[in-house]
């Protein structure tokens, strides 16, 4: 993923106990390499279809995403409605994240 701040490598987390889900974003390069930037619990949201939306081939627009903040200079992106974008580098990246997170609402159904 890219924002204004730097690329960033975004994970998705299944707790094997709990079945709990959380998104991190990290730095993927440069002296902070893999330090966390930001977390988000997002289990409560994969089941919905009205979470996720697609602005464009790179551009995935997540509603009512709550981020804990590990970076006190870290600027999300948001759109002017407050909803959260994520841009990523490429399109197959914003597949592939399309598709786990609704692969991971369909394993807890």
């Amino acid at each position: 993923m890219r924002n204004e701040y730097a690329e960033q490598a975004l994970r998705l987390y299944k707790d094997r106990d709990s079945g709990g889900i959380r998104m991190e974003a990290s730095v993927l390069r440069g002296q902070l390499k893999r330090k966390p930037i930001w977390t988000a619990f997002i289990t409560h949201h994969v089941y919905s279809n009205r979470w996720m939306r697609k602005i464009d081939s790179r551009t995935i627009q997540l509603a009512e995403l709550q981020r804990y903040v590990f970076k006190s200079d870290y600027d999300a992106e948001l759109d002017p409605d407050e909803q959260n974008n994520l841009s990523f580098l490429n399109s197959s990246d914003a597949k592939e994240f399309w598709s786990t997170v609704l692969d991971l609402g369909h394993e807890l159904e």
